[in-house]
């Protein structure tokens, strides 16, 4: 059984583009619905990763993406061993941006602490 879009959306909704945020924080993207659901089968997104329309749309959980849903659970009923040279090859080629460093030692810091983190990065939060 092979997942593909049904042939009564239209044509925008087939050429949609997405953005996927992994848990790294890391964005990639812009990809194509097909070249979603073709990542999803092969293993390399598992629905545990947060999904927006690109260029702007709000972020909210792949396994929640109705266009997605399906594909989803086919790739749990039949699971593939990921390729973890695709995996690469998709991480080397699609970085958009990912979180500035110093923004993130300020929100790690932050969870660690919340009382100091005004006095300890309170410059550091104005540059950013």
């Amino acid at each position: 059984m092979s997942s593909q879009k049904p042939s009564n959306n239209s044509s925008q909704e087939q050429s949609e583009l997405w953005l996927i945020k992994l848990e790294s924080e890391q964005v990639k993207g812009p990809y194509s619905t097909d070249a979603i659901f073709k990542m999803i089968l092969e293993g390399i997104f598992s629905g545990q990763e947060n999904i927006a329309r690109y260029p702007q749309g709000d972020w909210r959980p792949l396994s929640k993406q109705m266009e997605f849903y399906e594909t989803l659970l086919e790739s749990l009923e039949n699971p593939v061993e990921r390729d973890e040279k695709k995996a690469a090859k998709m991480d080397a080629e699609t970085v958009i941006r990912s979180i500035p460093v110093e923004k993130q030692i300020i929100e790690d810091a932050a969870q660690d602490n919340p009382e100091d983190i005004n006095a300890k990065f309170g410059a550091s939060q104005k540059m950013i």
